[in-house]
């Protein structure tokens, strides 16, 4: 009994930061100040939205027994797999950047360069300064904003992920249980 409650906690919070994961994805894609969208913005809002399904199919397992064992632990290993690797692509794509306002330093100027020009941050191509809003005049703040965003959206990807191992290694001890 104690498990099952302790699964379905932990499927709230799957739910939770799935749902923030959606949520800060589809604002970056929207405030996008490209044409373009990264793909990784997509991937992650699609990951978003899978782990949001595969909560529901977590709660569900709780109540309904076939789904519970090896179904919903292989939807869990899945959603950690693809949750672990948009954390990692993101992370690696600001890897290097601080979220700050400051410019005093060549090594401050040199991060707001990093945030100016960064493709999920800012723009891809520092030729076209008509591309890069935020590189340039008075809208770097959207371009801290869309860093912090993104160093969220990371930390939840990947706290999806821990939650999911949890629901996984819970759902083990339940079953081996029985």
């Amino acid at each position: 009994m104690a498990l099952g409650i302790v699964n379905l906690a932990l499927r709230g919070f799957q739910v939770i930061f799935a749902v923030i994961v959606l949520a800060l994805s589809v604002d970056l894609i929207k405030k996008n100040p490209e044409n373009k969208v990264p793909a990784i913005h997509g991937y992650a809002a699609f990951v978003g939205a899978v782990s949001l399904v595969a909560a529901f199919i977590g709660i569900a397992a709780h109540f309904i027994s076939f789904l519970e064992g090896i179904i919903s632990s292989l939807v869990d290993g899945f959603i950690i797999l693809v949750n672990i690797a948009g954390g990692i692509v993101v992370a690696y794509t600001i890897r290097g950047i601080k979220c700050s306002t400051a410019s005093s330093t060549r090594e401050e100027f040199e991060n707001a360069r990093k945030l100016a020009f960064n493709s999920l941050i800012g723009c891809k191509h520092p030729q076209d300064v008509k591309k890069c809003p935020g590189a340039y005049s008075g809208s770097r703040v959207d371009v801290i904003g869309r860093c912090k965003e993104n160093q969220a959206d990371t930390a939840f990807l990947f706290l999806t992920a821990i939650t999911c191992i949890g629901a996984v290694v819970i759902t083990w001890l339940h079953v081996r249980n029985k």
